[in-house]
């Protein structure tokens, strides 16, 4: 995916996680092109403890890729069902953060789980919404740049939108043109599909006047 508009300027990145591995080579990835990684710190099981888990890969991801001069971002895979276990996942995360630096934002990413026993089933939009705001203030009050990831159908029927327009917005869409998302003037554009689970996509800013 490509910006003509030369209002706008793009970088080219990728999103890991333990789902690619444990040795991912980094300088390979910074020749390639990949100039920003999005890194997952690590989600919220889905069954009815939700336990929250450290992604066993973040440590090592995050440390290799700015050994690489790579430019870094993360992001949490939530499935909070309340603002309480929203502000959890929030602090769960700066503590794995403890401190360390992100040049990209850091992001709320809930998806829907159609398995059975999903403990997000029915969760209703205002709630939603609510835990969305709710982490993406809390990491913006440690000092990180919020944003909000979501796809046509859970941006267009499960967000309140118009109550997340304080944020950039990662908008995930396996095409090379994209068929909706945020009109915001920055945050991650659609992506398209490298394999299984990798994606990669190009950040989009508005350029200062």
């Amino acid at each position: 995916m490509y910006y003509n508009d030369p209002a706008y300027s793009t970088a080219l990145g990728v999103d890991v996680s333990s789902y690619q591995g444990e040795e991912i080579d980094w300088a390979k990835v910074a020749a390639s092109g990949i100039e920003f990684v999005m890194i997952r710190v690590g989600y919220r099981g889905y069954g009815t403890e939700g336990t929250l888990n450290l992604d066993s890969c973040f440590q090592k991801n995050l440390a290799g890729a700015k050994a690489a001069g790579l430019k870094v971002g993360a992001y949490f895979f939530s499935q909070a069902i309340n603002t309480a276990e929203a502000a959890q996942e929030a602090q769960f995360v700066l503590q794995a953060l403890a401190g360390q630096a992100l040049d990209y934002p850091l992001v709320y990413d809930w998806e829907v789980i159609s398995a059975d026993g999903a403990r997000t089933k029915g969760l209703d939009n205002t709630t939603l919404t609510d835990c969305a705001i709710t982490f993406c203030e809390s990491v913006r009050m440690a000092g990180y740049t919020p944003m909000v990831y979501y796809n046509l159908p859970v941006g267009y029927l499960h967000y309140q939108l118009d109550r997340l327009t304080a944020y950039d917005v990662w908008f995930a869409q396996y095409a090379s043109m994209p068929s909706g998302g945020s009109s915001d003037s920055s945050g991650i554009g659609p992506g398209k599909n490298l394999g299984k689970t990798r994606q990669t996509g190009r950040s989009v800013n508005k350029k200062p006047p």
